[in-house]
């Protein structure tokens, strides 16, 4: 089986250097969980199994996190509590088998890209690091 990312492994996501400035910047595996979320995050509005996800929304499961992250099941729920309670994420159960995870600043961490870019056309695939445009 596939396996599907939210943007089929397409795309990238801004990240800005204030992130050193994150309350839970030192909790290396709290980092590594939100980024897999906001990784996984849709970058528009789509359908899934008749659940409409927002931009900033994702279906991701617990298991998929613990899979990709490497971290224990119990860690990621007790990751995911900490993010809920400090306000980084919204989680709503759909159903029994779909939970919704909402990036409440999703707009305010991936569009600041608009405001630094203008002028970079960034349809072109890049084929290597040293092939991305240089913004200073």
């Amino acid at each position: 089986m596939a396996k599907e990312t939210a943007n089929n492994g397409n795309g990238w996501i801004c990240l800005h250097r204030a992130i050193l400035d994150w309350q839970h910047w030192g909790e290396p595996n709290v980092v590594v969980v939100f980024l897999t979320l906001l990784l996984h995050a849709n970058t528009k509005r789509k359908w899934w199994q008749g659940i409409r996800c927002e931009r900033g929304e994702t279906l991701v499961t617990i298991d998929t996190l613990r899979d990709e992250t490497k971290l224990s099941k119990p860690t990621i729920i007790r990751i995911l509590r900490l993010l809920v309670d400090s306000g980084e994420i919204t989680r709503l159960r759909i159903d029994q088998k779909h939970t919704k995870t909402t990036i409440k600043k999703y707009f305010q961490y991936q569009d600041i890209v608009s405001n630094f870019l203008p002028t970079v056309d960034v349809s072109v695939p890049y084929s290597s690091a040293s092939d991305c445009p240089t913004i200073l």
